[in-house]
């Protein structure tokens, strides 16, 4: 592939974050824009540009879309509600609400699956509407957020982690990087983001959405057997999507047998299992994927790699080092999603630290933990787009709440990791 191809590409992220900042376009036509462009203009195939639909993130969606419907229509949403209510009826404080909301998505990222973990924390504040007292513009922003975050506080949390494990301990043949050796740093950023966006940076967010009111059961259509049946669905699908790559089936069975599952036992029709389903959103996911074929396909992952590899000189002190590293790389994840920024910038990080003959985990460790800083856009994560239009989330919104974040990130690299780990 040639300049030219590479030139086409860069034009079609600009034109992407434009479309984005100025909401002149839906999530559902640009997703479908893309795949079309790329392989209109021969850069990847047509079975490459639609892709994504077959991805296992889709079925993942699709199953908590129809399993978040499935609640109202059987009146869980109302039981919990109720439940919620009572816990929470002298807890006024949005912060508070937000926290306690933050730290269990944090803490069950930090060991599963973060997009199983966002998907089902989304259908979980649906189904409390009102009765969470916070608006769902604050809420989704913080369940993107904290899943992320508790995804970077241990190396299970993220596939990325997993893969800068793998490829430490393949260079560095006798070392290994514990399973909470990230967390020296992870753990306390993770916490004092939390803190912010909880106290701070929410205070300065719209509420666009409003608190949605659970939707009103008609008593006559609730049925005992049904709430139990959908209640074990929900718990089911949680345990087989959760671990990820440890799962007990893959992604693709459990999203098939959720539907067909309510289907077949009658708690949803057809048309309500359609409608359920968000499929702008599953378009743009599909969009961006495509996008990301495009970039591996015109090497310009290879080109950044090269051209930032010469900001580099021998002798260069170890903090100056570590915050360039994180500059980088956490510039770039905000166009891609994270586990891709991670797998563009590993051939980089091994060059760096090879070249400038350095200690290669403080540079993988500090490389690890700002691809998973996306905050500043709604691409880092397949569930972003998601949580945004359910929130009412715009993309000013993810800028003013995201740089912050990654400011705590970046501070947190430079000061802590070479008093950890020394260059």
């Amino acid at each position: 592939m040639g300049n030219a191809e590479q030139i086409f590409i860069v034009g079609m992220i600009v034109v992407l974050i434009a479309l984005l900042l100025t909401r002149k376009a839906s999530l559902g036509w640009i997703g479908l824009l893309l795949p079309c462009v790329l392989s209109v203009s021969g850069i990847i195939t047509p079975a490459e540009a639609f892709s994504g639909l077959a991805d296992k993130s889709m079925f993942i969606f699709v199953g908590a879309f129809v399993l978040s419907e499935a609640f109202f229509r059987v009146g869980l949403s109302d039981i919990l509600g109720k439940w919620m209510q009572k816990r929470l009826k002298k807890v006024t404080s949005d912060g508070v609400i937000l926290l306690v909301l933050s730290l269990c998505t944090a803490a069950l990222s930090s060991i599963l699956s973060s997009l199983a973990v966002q998907v089902t924390m989304m259908s979980l504040v649906l189904t409390l509407g009102s009765s969470l007292k916070v608006s769902k513009t604050k809420s989704m922003m913080a369940i993107a957020y904290a899943a992320t975050i508790g995804g970077m506080m241990t190396i299970m949390g993220t596939p990325l982690n997993m893969i800068g494990k793998a490829a430490y301990e393949n260079t560095v043949p006798g070392d290994i990087m514990g399973i909470f050796e990230i967390s020296l740093v992870t753990v306390p950023a993770g916490i004092l983001m939390i803190l912010y966006y909880c106290f701070v940076g929410s205070r300065y967010l719209p509420d666009r959405a409003g608190c949605m009111d659970v939707q009103p059961v008609v008593k006559s259509a609730v049925s005992r057997k049904n709430q139990i049946l959908v209640a074990l669905t929900f718990l089911f699908f949680i345990l087989v999507v959760a671990p990820d790559q440890k799962a007990l089936i893959s992604a693709y069975a459990a999203g098939c047998a959720v539907i067909l599952f309510l289907g077949g036992a009658g708690i949803l029709s057809v048309n309500e299992i359609v409608n359920a389903v968000r499929w702008d959103i599953l378009m743009f996911i599909m969009g961006m994927k495509a996008l990301g074929i495009g970039i591996e396909k015109v090497q310009l992952d290879s080109l950044l790699s090269e051209k930032a590899a010469g900001l580099f000189w021998d002798d260069i002190p170890d903090r100056i080092l570590i915050a360039v590293v994180f500059l980088l790389v956490a510039l770039i994840t905000q166009f891609l999603n994270n586990t891709g920024t991670f797998g563009v910038v590993l051939p980089f990080v091994l060059v760096i630290a090879s070249s400038l003959d350095v200690n290669l985990k403080p540079v993988m460790l500090t490389a690890m933990i700002a691809s998973s800083c996306g905050f500043a856009l709604p691409i880092a994560a397949p569930s972003y787009p998601m949580l945004a239009e359910e929130g009412g989330i715009y993309m000013g919104d993810w800028l003013r709440q995201g740089l912050p974040l990654v400011a705590v990130c970046f501070a947190a690299c430079v000061v802590m990791i070479p008093v950890f780990w020394p260059l």
